[in-house]
């Protein structure tokens, strides 16, 4: 109770006397309304318990994804070593095998995220989904988002380890600062450097073209296209 000589404006946060004096409604001023609390109570992160059909890779223009997923696993299966004085465990060609894996495997997981997206889509637009789905919907062009800079980064550094296959080109990395790692002392599958992992930027492709063997023009305009 406030003394008659207290100013109600003076009590304490959290005393006997405040909590008695608010109403329910004072305490609940500031919290969103239903519609609000909707964003960030997901009863789940797909749309497959809707009515509402997947649309597929086709209807989406995707299909010729899943075709470069199919080369990159043919290639990552091949697994080979051309020459017999390597050893199997520390081969340039095994180790860019495994990259294609990985590059195939992130593609595929982008183009299923994108079916997701474009699912969520759909299902707000025609009211299926509640429209609070779209934070789902977000979270799923997030993971799309990694998953394409994840495929740029393995694509460099297959992309380098075909050019160090090459002992002239060795020769030349070791010779750039930042290419260093990738020079002869680099053994595939043991060598943990951070160096020695590439991230896809201009300046990366230009140090690549810079050691790289020149090409007959017309394979050069390709690479362009």
């Amino acid at each position: 109770m406030v003394g008659a000589d207290e100013d109600p404006d003076t009590q304490v946060p959290g005393s006997a006397e405040s909590q008695a004096s608010q109403q329910p409604s004072d305490r609940l001023v500031d919290l969103p309304d239903a519609g609000q609390v909707a964003w960030t109570k997901l009863p789940h992160l797909g749309a497959h318990n809707t009515d509402l059909p997947s649309p597929t890779v086709e209807d989406l223009g995707l299909s010729w994804i899943h075709q470069v997923c199919d080369r990159l696993w043919r290639y990552s299966r091949a697994d080979f070593e051309p020459s017999m004085s390597v050893a199997v465990g520390e081969s340039q060609w095994r180790e860019t095998c495994a990259l294609a894996g990985s590059i195939a495997e992130s593609l595929m997981l982008g183009v299923a995220t994108y079916v997701e997206i474009a699912w969520h889509e759909e299902a707000i637009r025609t009211d299926v989904e509640d429209p609070a789905m779209a934070l789902a919907q977000r979270l799923h062009a997030d993971a799309l988002c990694e998953a394409v800079i994840a495929v740029g980064h393995r694509l460099i550094n297959l992309v380098s380890r075909v050019m160090r296959t090459d002992p002239e080109i060795q020769q030349r990395m070791s010779g750039e600062k930042r290419l260093k790692a990738l020079g002869p002392s680099y053994r595939p599958f043991v060598t943990d450097a951070s160096a020695a992992w590439l991230s896809l930027t201009e300046n990366t492709v230009q140090l690549l073209r810079a050691v790289s063997t020149p090409c007959p023009s017309g394979v050069e305009a390709a690479l362009d296209r």
